[in-house]
């Protein structure tokens, strides 16, 4: 399913971010991403931080796109979304996806 059909179907809307909503989403990225990398943290933890991490660059691209996702299950849409806004394979997507429900 395409974007134009998710969009169809309400699974994301329009919108157009702001240079604030952009660097915000980098910031949360940046910081989950060194949270991550601290020592002394548990394997599970650290994975939960990156998720998000992976998480908020899915909102991202999307939002690059000119979209967000609709308010139901909006982060499993951003994660599936990576397919169509960055080419992420199929299979590393789902793998985000099963993550995310652990």
């Amino acid at each position: 399913m395409s974007l134009a059909d998710w969009l169809a179907n309400r699974r994301i809307v329009s919108h157009e971010p702001s240079r604030e909503e952009i660097a915000d989403l980098f910031a949360v990225v940046d910081r989950d991403l060194a949270d991550a990398g601290v020592e002394g943290l548990s394997p599970d933890w650290r994975l939960g931080i990156s998720h998000n991490a992976a998480l908020q660059l899915a909102t991202l691209a999307l939002a690059a796109e000119g979209y967000r996702p609709g308010r139901e299950r909006a982060h499993e849409r951003a994660i599936l979304s990576l397919r169509d806004t960055v080419g992420v394979p199929a299979k590393t997507v789902d793998l985000l996806d099963a993550s995310s429900c652990s």
